[in-house]
């Protein structure tokens, strides 16, 4: 299963929100959903999100594993 906590932690260390994502990185508000959700987003659209804030790829997308496999 995908998480995106790293986006919030992200979020979180530069004081921004959702809202900056949506006015300053030009995301839609259904892919900010997505991300909340934990659905499936295009990578073009991490990458936006790792250049504005200068960061990785793993520090936005974890991967959880599920315990009973």
């Amino acid at each position: 299963m995908i998480s995106y906590i790293g986006l919030e932690e992200i979020l979180r260390e530069h004081s921004k929100d959702r809202k900056y994502l949506h006015d300053h990185v030009g995301l839609s508000w259904d892919t900010i959903a997505k991300f909340k959700k934990g659905e499936s987003v295009n990578l073009s659209t991490v990458e936006k999100i790792c250049l504005e804030f200068n960061c990785n790829i793993e520090d936005i997308v974890k991967i959880k594993r599920d315990p009973t496999n």
